[in-house]
C-alpha cells in the first residue's frame, strides 16, 4: 500500500496556516468592500462584523450585497435578540388628554404592559385594533415619544421594536428600519 508521512488531519481551520489564511483573506476583502459601500467614517466595528458573521442557513456563503443573503443576516441578527415572527413592531398611539400627559423618556425596552397604557389613557391611533395586532393585556409594551417640528407622535414600543434597537439603540433607527420595512412590504405586494 501507499504510505504519506507527515500529513495532518486538519482540526481547526483556524488553526490550519493554509485554510486560516484563506479565510482571514476572504473576511478581509468581505470588509473592505463593506467599508467601501457603507463609508469609512460611517462604519463602524459593529455595523460591519456583526453582519459579517451571520450565514444564511444551508450554505457558509455570504454576500450581503445580494438582498436574500442580506435579510437573512438580518434575521439572523435579530432572532437571538428576541424577535417573535409575525408579532407587532409598533403602532402609532394618542391619548385622551395629551396636554397634560409626562412620559418617561429615557430607554426603549418595554417596561410595562399594554393593559396599563390603556388604563393610562393610551389608544390605537389607526384602523389597527388591538386584536387585530395581537394585543393582550399582557403584552409587553412602552410609550416612544418622537418630537419633531410638527409636534410630538406617541408610538406603542413592543418587544419586535426593542430588538430592532439592539442594532443602534436609537428610537428614530428603528422606526426608520421598521417604516422602511412597511415600504418594502408594499412594494414587494405590488
Amino acid at each position: 500500500g501507499t504510505f504519506y508521512r507527515g500529513l495532518q488531519r486538519c482540526g481547526s481551520v483556524w488553526h490550519c496556516p493554509h485554510c486560516s489564511y484563506k479565510i482571514s483573506s476572504y473576511r478581509a476583502q468581505q470588509i473592505a468592500r463593506a467599508i467601501s459601500v457603507i463609508g469609512p467614517h460611517q462604519a463602524t466595528r459593529s455595523h460591519v462584523i456583526g453582519a459579517l458573521l451571520h450565514r444564511r442557513p444551508g450554505d457558509g456563503a455570504v454576500d450581503l450585497f445580494h438582498a436574500a443573503d442580506a435579510i437573512a443576516s438580518v434575521a439572523h441578527y435579530f432572532e437571538p435578540h428576541g424577535w417573535q415572527a409575525g408579532d407587532p413592531v409598533t403602532a402609532q398611539l394618542r391619548h385622551q388628554d395629551s396636554a397634560k400627559l409626562t412620559l418617561k423618556t429615557k430607554g426603549i425596552k418595554p417596561d410595562t404592559t399594554w393593559g396599563a397604557l390603556k388604563q393610562q389613557g393610551f389608544e390605537l391611533d389607526s384602523s389597527d385594533s388591538a386584536s387585530k395586532l395581537g394585543l393582550s393585556d399582557e403584552t409587553p409594551a412602552r410609550v416612544i415619544r418622537f418630537n419633531d417640528s410638527d409636534g410630538d407622535e406617541m408610538w406603542l414600543g413592543l418587544q419586535n421594536f426593542y430588538v430592532i434597537s439592539r442594532y443602534n439603540p436609537r428610537t428614530k433607527y428603528a422606526m426608520a428600519v421598521y417604516l422602511l420595512s412597511q415600504e418594502l412590504q408594499l412594494a414587494s405586494a405590488q
